[in-house]
């Protein structure tokens, strides 16, 4: 007999359940971890493009304080919407579509940050 022969390897019930286990959860992971990188990656790219886009508003932003004191008193309904001059009320119109353009911009962060959190607690549950 030669020495360059093959030998047969034999396996047993638990080599075999256990193998198919390393394959059935190695995959997985490996899935998970491409999806979780391709989220952090988009979730650090909005973080980094908001968070200019904040500096450049905050710069734009350098509104009237007597115009903001107004707006207040509109929602407070201290002052009537015909006291106010047409021109001081389109600038408070204006005012007015920024900060809910702010806060819609907020809340889509808010929403991604939720998504990424429920996206990692679900991962985390099915690796148990």
């Amino acid at each position: 007999m030669s020495n360059n022969s093959l030998e047969v390897k034999k396996e047993n019930i638990f080599s075999k359940i256990a193998n198919f286990f390393k394959n059935l959860f190695g995959s997985k992971k490996q899935e998970n971890l491409v999806s979780e990188n391709v989220v952090k990656e988009e979730t650090k790219e909005r973080k980094e493009s908001d968070f200019l886009e904040s500096i450049r508003i905050n710069k734009e932003e350098k509104d009237d304080p007597e115009l903001l004191r107004i707006q207040e008193q509109l929602e407070k309904n201290e002052i009537s919407v015909f006291s106010i001059s047409d021109d001081a009320l389109h600038d408070i119109k204006e005012i007015c579509d920024r900060q809910v353009s702010n806060l819609a911009k907020e809340l889509d962060n808010k929403k991604t940050e939720l998504n990424y959190l429920k996206f990692k607690l679900n991962n985390s549950q099915t690796n148990m």
